[in-house]
């Protein structure tokens, strides 16, 4: 099992994860419609979204404890 250094770079390997798995769904080309796509292109960019709010938090909390 991998260990991460704190819980923003388990959260971020998460998110990164199912945006993989997502983006290979949609590589297969399986998909039942073009609704379908629009809907995981939709919740890539949700995902993507909230990995750079993450990341964000991390950089302000790294700053406020520099202070």
């Amino acid at each position: 099992m991998k260990k991460y250094q704190n819980v923003y770079e388990f959260l971020i390997s998460k998110l990164m994860e199912r945006q993989e798995e997502v983006g290979t769904h949609i590589c297969t080309g399986r998909l039942a419609n073009f609704e379908e796509f629009r809907a995981l292109c939709g919740f890539i960019d949700g995902l993507k979204y909230a990995e750079e709010l993450i990341r964000d938090l991390e950089k302000r909390q790294e700053q406020d404890a520099d202070e």
